[in-house]
């Protein structure tokens, strides 16, 4: 077990040529868009790789559910992106990042920027809105931290009857948990954000659209979280 370990840290923390392997699965029986893509491109070969390594070391730890939860999500909004390579890349960044998070020794390659932005071209990012479909990102900024019910959020985890945290940006969209959440607080007004919705809750009332998910990442710290936009979902109290 310690030798396999050890195998991943070095296959996380260095990386190999993209031509070692094409991608984590076996390219012959890709058959949804993102993975044809992720196939059809090094670059996004390399960063599969990379992310699923470290996936495999995180699951590997005590009290890593939360992480597969995350990561789960994110590999849904990947799916969502079908065959957009820009929209790929972002979630696979997204996921390298929260990798980071759970202290897994994850180095994100530095030609990701430039890659994204011979990907992009001269094409303007999405900024001032919400995102509407699954996949689909925004960059906001963050217009307030605070707690659930919009007091003032303590600087550290509080104990027993924890307000839980909520945050809201420059676009109307927010975020909330019953939880105290560390990368919010590290935030700070005016933080620029990207915000993916990764899901859409089924099946809500006519006129309640509440309960949509969000992966937001801060663009200065480069830490993320996955949150919904409201206390209850859809049809709750």
């Amino acid at each position: 077990m310690r030798t396999s370990l050890m195998a991943g840290l070095i296959l996380v923390g260095v990386i190999a040529p993209a031509s070692a392997q094409q991608a984590s699965f076996d390219c012959r029986l890709a058959r949804l868009p993102d993975e044809i893509a992720i196939c059809s491109d090094p670059h996004l070969g390399q960063l599969d790789v990379i992310g699923a390594t470290a996936f495999n070391i995180g699951k590997q730890r005590p009290g890593s559910r939360a992480m597969l939860m995350s990561a789960q999500a994110l590999l849904t909004a990947r799916i969502a992106c079908k065959s957009d390579k820009v929209c790929i890349l972002d979630r696979q960044v997204d996921a390298l990042r929260l990798y980071r998070q759970w202290n897994i020794p994850v180095v994100i390659p530095d030609w990701t920027a430039a890659y994204r932005a011979e990907l992009v071209g001269a094409a303007p990012v999405a900024t001032g809105s919400l995102p509407t479909r699954v996949g689909q990102c925004a960059t906001t900024a963050v217009a307030t931290i605070g707690d659930r019910f919009g007091n003032e959020l303590a600087p550290v985890a509080g104990r027993d009857g924890d307000p839980g945290t909520g945050v809201s940006f420059a676009n109307g969209g927010g975020q909330v948990s019953y939880q105290w959440e560390a990368a919010i607080a590290r935030s700070r007004v005016g933080d620029p954000v990207r915000m993916c919705l990764i899901e859409i809750p089924r099946d809500c009332p006519p006129g309640d659209d509440r309960g949509k998910i969000y992966t937001t990442t801060n663009l200065r710290t480069g830490e993320a979280w996955s949150l919904p936009d409201s206390q209850h979902r859809c049809g709750g109290a």
